[in-house]
């Protein structure tokens, strides 16, 4: 294999997991069990059935001052969805049940389409943990 082949193939692989958007970053909320994908959305699954943490997601959305009258919520086919909102940011907090005692929480929180607020949709996750006496 020549030089310029070999460079080609090793810049190839080094860009590799970017492409892929199912990619897990591993970040300082690792410790707390959160996951960061690559498509920049924090997530977790509580051990709390949905009504648990649906609650939860209302009481830390009150209690960090995040605006989101009661038309925000919409019910999905597993769950609930948020669209809340703060000066500067737009936030989607997805619940989706994955077991009658288990619950997945994602949380986006974006400026834009290109800059995102990890340090929100951390916090986000933290607080619904907490309202729930977790953590």
């Amino acid at each position: 294999m020549s030089l310029s082949r070999g460079a080609a193939l090793a810049g190839l692989l080094a860009l590799a997991p970017g492409l892929s958007g199912c990619v897990t970053v591993a970040v300082a909320g690792a410790s707390q069990g959160i996951e960061y994908t690559i498509t920049n959305i924090a997530h977790r699954t509580y051990t709390a059935p949905m009504d648990a943490v649906h609650s939860a997601t209302w009481t830390a959305l009150k209690r960090m001052q995040i605006k989101c009258p009661a038309e925000c919520e919409r019910k999905t086919p597993n769950g609930y969805k948020f669209k809340a909102e703060t000066a500067k940011l737009d936030i989607t907090v997805t619940l989706t049940k994955v077991t009658p005692k288990a619950t997945r929480i994602a949380v986006n929180a974006r400026e834009n389409f290109f800059i995102k607020d990890k340090a929100v949709a951390f916090e986000v996750i933290n607080q619904v943990g907490l309202a729930m006496g977790l953590q």
